[in-house]
């Protein structure tokens, strides 16, 4: 959850602020598995600790389980991390 926080926070500094100067709140469209689930508390933590951070509601919208490939960002961004990581032994992080 911290590294989700972080990611969302560096974001926001470095291009949604620009981008969208006039904004209030702040939606994030999630899976439900992982860290980032509805169900943990150290994740409704962070994300409370960020909004503070940033000056922002932040929305959580979870998809149902089973169903992230219809999350637009992820339907995006996995076929290039795969075809760019085909056959590669990852050694780090």
């Amino acid at each position: 959850s911290e590294m989700a926080c972080n990611a969302i926070k560096e974001w926001w500094l470095k291009e949604g602020k620009i981008a969208y100067p006039e904004a209030v709140s702040l939606l994030v469209l999630a899976d439900s598995g992982g860290s980032n689930s509805s169900r943990h508390n150290i994740f409704k933590q962070d994300l409370k600790d960020l909004a503070c951070d940033i000056g922002l509601e932040i929305r959580m919208a979870h998809y149902p389980p089973y169903t992230s490939k219809w999350n637009p960002i992820e339907h995006k961004v996995f076929p290039h991390i795969t075809r760019s990581l085909s056959g590669i032994m990852l050694k780090s992080y």
